[in-house]
């Protein structure tokens, strides 16, 4: 704060508004500092999430993967490919609903669990892994709601 020279000295009232005017400047250097953090955390787990597509003789395999504009604002879509008996390929493309970190969380179990009872049981069709894997979903409550879809290679 500064005063031209023939001003009168600060007083109560200016101390006052200087602390309330730092105040607000140092809680709007928090919530910068917070949804920076915040975005670093959530553009990890996107990466963290995007498979490594399997490599499969003949076949040339690429995924791209667009993230929203605004990096707090990851949501729970993935895509997915592995390896099944016999060499089989698996391709899943999926969602959950939401765009925060817990939509990247809930997405996470989900793909790892339909990974799971795929290779589990790969002579089961798709529709009846992905039953499997909404009966799982619905007990034990990973996602407000979600959608797959699976299609083997064979």
């Amino acid at each position: 704060m500064t005063r031209a020279p023939a001003s009168p000295a600060f007083n109560e009232a200016d101390r006052l508004l200087a602390e309330e005017v730092a105040r607000r400047a140092t809680l709007g250097l928090d919530n910068t500092r917070l949804h920076a953090a915040q975005a670093d955390i959530a553009a990890t787990l996107q990466r963290a999430r995007l498979t490594d597509l399997p490599a499969v003789p003949g076949l040339e395999l690429a995924a791209h993967y667009q993230s929203a504009q605004r990096a707090a604002e990851v949501g729970g879509d993935w895509y997915d490919a592995f390896l099944l008996d016999d060499d089989d390929l698996a391709l899943v493309i999926g969602d959950v609903t939401g765009h925060d970190i817990q939509a990247v969380s809930r997405m996470s179990e989900l793909r790892n669990m339909l990974r799971a009872l795929a290779v589990d049981r790969p002579e089961e069709t798709p529709g009846q892994i992905l039953r499997r894997l909404d009966t799982a979903q619905a007990r034990l409550t990973l996602a407000d709601s979600a959608t797959a879809g699976l299609a083997p290679s064979t």
